[in-house]
């Protein structure tokens, strides 16, 4: 980088010594080692929190484990033309040519399971289903 008039001082305090960039330690011990009044009012080695609502919060809430389950795929069944999901009154711009499209005219209450079966076929196929504007009878 080259020099400048003014040159500023790089804060090294309660910094990551992992090599990866001026980031705070984290916390690895989790909720024992982490005490907030700390770093809400900050310590003579490490200023306040600049963003006191991001800080970190635990609970003692805890869940069971994952149980495995059978996914199926329901695009796979569906028309590629989409005669249930794309009927009559609809209209899809491309955003891109290969990503995203903007839909308008389809009502998701009333479609039937071929036309749920189109809809995961079509955000599979777009990739990212931006904006769309559904009825609302």
């Amino acid at each position: 980088m080259a020099p400048g008039l003014v040159e500023t001082a790089q804060a090294q305090v309660g910094f990551s010594k992992s090599g990866v960039g001026a980031y705070k330690e984290v916390v690895a011990a989790g909720p024992k080692a982490y005490k907030p009044d700390q770093e809400l009012k900050g310590t003579d080695k490490q200023p306040p929190a600049r963003y006191p609502h991001y800080l970190p919060t635990w609970t003692d809430k805890t869940y069971p484990p994952l149980e495995p389950f059978e996914h199926y795929e329901h695009g796979k069944d569906a028309d590629p033309t989409f005669p249930h999901l794309l009927g009559e009154g609809a209209k899809v711009d491309d955003l891109t040519a290969n990503i995203g499209a903007e839909v308008r005219g389809v009502q998701l209450s009333k479609l039937t399971d071929k036309g749920k079966d189109e809809l995961a076929l079509f955000v599979a196929q777009k990739k990212v289903v931006g904006r769309f504007h559904w009825l609302s009878i």
